[in-house]
């Protein structure tokens, strides 16, 4: 009886689950990984998932690019092919703005471009509230798109150790334990 429930109680989650990831998933939005360097330094490294989105994106604006990142003109900024950017310019320019060089090079509805980076002296550990928030710029449109805070990609090892405890705990639980 108590399989019975747990097997029904699964496959409710799983129904559930199947529901919210879609609506999740309705806006484009920007995932981040960090990598130390080393000497206080860090890369931040970004993905634009434009899965959901109205239009193709021409431009990403990572606001506070200045004053939560100390980026300026001396900064190390990278962009994917067919991209270029434009570094903060403090006191005036706040924001990292990078752009498409031609239409080809947009990211489409339903697709996803990487290569989006910048080294800072902030650790990821010190960011607060919306200190990485990030625009889209509409390529048909060119209006703001707010894409949001940037979303933290976990490493490869923590979802490893936790579907092994969460494996764990299911062996665990079957033999009764």
């Amino acid at each position: 009886m108590l399989r019975l429930l747990r097997a029904k109680a699964s496959l409710f989650c799983g129904i559930a689950l199947l529901a919210i990831a879609p609506a999740a998933s309705a806006l484009p939005i920007v995932y981040y990984s960090m990598t130390a360097l080393g000497g206080g330094l860090f890369q931040y490294s970004l993905v634009v998932n434009n899965s959901g989105g109205a239009e193709a994106l021409a431009g990403l604006n990572v606001l506070h690019g200045h004053s939560a990142f100390s980026l300026d003109g001396s900064s190390t900024i990278g962009a994917p092919s067919g991209w270029s950017s434009f570094a903060p310019l403090p006191p005036f320019v706040d924001d990292l703005n990078y752009f498409s060089l031609t239409p080809g090079g947009d990211i489409a509805v339903n697709a996803s471009r990487g290569g989006f980076s910048f080294v800072s002296t902030t650790d990821p550990d010190t960011l607060s509230g919306d200190d990485f928030h990030v625009e889209g710029i509409g390529a048909t449109t060119a209006s703001q798109i707010d894409l949001g805070i940037a979303q933290s990609v976990p490493e490869p090892s923590v979802a490893v150790l936790l579907a092994l405890g969460l494996i764990g705990f299911g062996w665990r639980r079957d033999r009764g334990q």
